[in-house]
């Protein structure tokens, strides 16, 4: 079969059609360009927002002298309930007096309508030991050197920390149990508990859980970025 021969016309016609070819593929290329601009501007706005998110804890804010934390917790979470970062602290060991030594810390970002609910259910739980001592130190028959000493390090409507010491006939040693629930910048609820016998006294004993109380505040001023008051 012969190949068609173009005529004059047909050619003139080709020619008027090639430019307009040529602007639509410059338009559909625009239109490829725009679209891939419209996909990376929301990445972009990720990155950013990702960035932007506050510090979290670290597992050096886990830091008591002396103390080596065995199980550290970090995490981030926002949700209905949760609005941010939360470190759990905790080491338990065998003392000399063959009773469990053990440091627990604890914070956890609430929102602020479930940051009060979840701070009374842990305040009546604590409260129950100092509940516990008072009755015990009301009996009238009670030497006054096997009574509890309750020391309160914090007693407000923002906290709740105390410890209690006694001495155990069974183990002849100091024995102490010291706990705590705290609101910190009306969005952190702290937990701190430390249990040993193998401190001299109260004052000892009170000692560490206000390093561990100290220890939960420059947490979360650090993550806050305010200075420790």
């Amino acid at each position: 079969m012969l190949p068609r021969i173009l005529s004059t016309s047909s050619l003139h016609a080709l020619k008027r059609r090639a430019p307009a070819s040529a602007i639509w593929l410059i338009i559909l290329v625009l239109l490829v360009i725009i679209s891939l601009g419209c996909l990376v501007t929301p990445t972009s706005q990720i990155s950013k927002a990702t960035s932007a998110r506050p510090l979290e804890f670290e597992r050096t804010d886990c830091s008591l002298a002396g103390v080596k934390f065995s199980d550290i917790t970090i995490s981030y979470n926002i949700d209905d309930t949760y609005a941010g970062p939360y470190l759990i602290c905790s080491s338990s060991s065998q003392g000399t007096h063959d009773l469990s030594v053990s440091y627990y810390l604890s914070i956890i970002a609430y929102k602020a309508d479930m940051l009060e609910a979840f701070y009374n259910e842990l305040l009546a739980n604590i409260q129950g030991f100092v509940d516990q001592s008072e009755a015990w130190n009301a009996d009238p028959s009670l030497p006054a050197e096997a009574k509890d000493e309750i020391t309160f390090i914090e007693k407000d409507p923002d906290g709740y920390v105390f410890m209690i010491t006694s001495w155990s006939n069974v183990q002849e040693c100091e024995n102490g149990n010291g706990y705590g629930a705290e609101k910190v910048l009306g969005k952190y609820l702290v937990s701190i508990s430390y249990r040993s016998c193998e401190l001299p006294d109260a004052a000892a004993y009170s000692a560490v859980l206000k390093s561990l109380d100290a220890a939960a505040k420059a947490a979360i001023f650090r993550v806050e970025g305010v200075s420790i008051p």
